[in-house]
């Protein structure tokens, strides 16, 4: 009896390990990219993520970081662009490129619907602001593949998969701007130097000027002094 209470223990265990998964899949399925805010392990792959519809959702996230405490309250603009012809596109875009904006931390999320087979290629990126004193923009770009299946005795329709630029898979494509404007440095000593008119260069030369008069006075009266000698003798 014991040897079968073990059994019925572990196999008890392992039941309720496999529906705890179950849950958190279906807790976790329907988003094509993770925010910062709820990482989900690696992006869009054949076995951890089939969207549940046609239309499939897209997140990019931008944060800004002042390292010397400045606020930052700034909007950048972003390009969500097409690299095979004639794929799908969000709704608002401008021909092959869906342009959108986010300001200081932001999660933004866009969806394109999907009605037939292939594999659709995409790049997104950060539009260049005009550079500023001390700001550093990210440079990174993501390359996005979705691939459909339109197949309707298929279980697995839409896989989406993301890439960054040196080909990693990526959690959670997103921006990063920095602020890191230098601590001034310390202050200058004052030096010693006299100025024009300094009161110790005033009395140094008036000192020096009655010096040479009691000088020019004791000269001045010895010479006197001398021909009243020479008259008396």
């Amino acid at each position: 009896m014991e040897r079968i209470s073990k059994k019925y223990c572990i196999a008890l265990l392992l039941a309720v390990f496999c529906a705890l998964c179950c849950i958190n899949g279906v807790l976790n399925s329907g988003k094509a990219f993770a925010s910062p805010d709820s990482p989900r392990g690696e992006i869009p792959t054949s076995s951890n993520f089939m969207a549940e519809d046609d239309k499939v959702p897209f997140t990019f996230w931008q944060k800004t970081v002042s390292i010397t405490g400045q606020p930052m309250e700034e909007t950048y603009n972003y390009v969500f662009e097409t690299l095979t012809p004639g794929a799908p596109m969000p709704e608002g875009s401008v021909g092959d490129k869906y342009y959108f904006t986010m300001t200081d931390d932001e999660v933004l999320t866009f969806y394109i619907e999907y009605t037939r087979t292939g594999t659709f290629k995409y790049k997104s990126s950060m539009i260049p602001p005009e550079p500023k004193p001390y700001y550093t923009y990210d440079e990174t770009y993501f390359d996005v593949r979705v691939e459909a299946n339109y197949d309707p005795g298929s279980t697995e329709k839409i896989h989406v998969y993301c890439f960054n630029p040196i080909g990693e898979k990526v959690y959670d494509p997103g921006w990063t701007i920095t602020y890191n404007e230098p601590s001034p440095g310390p202050e200058p000593e004052p030096t010693n130097t006299p100025q024009t008119f300094d009161a110790n260069l005033i009395i140094t030369a008036a000192a020096i000027g009655i010096l040479l008069l009691c000088l020019l006075l004791a000269a001045i009266d010895r010479r006197k002094k001398n021909k009243v000698d020479e008259y008396k003798m």
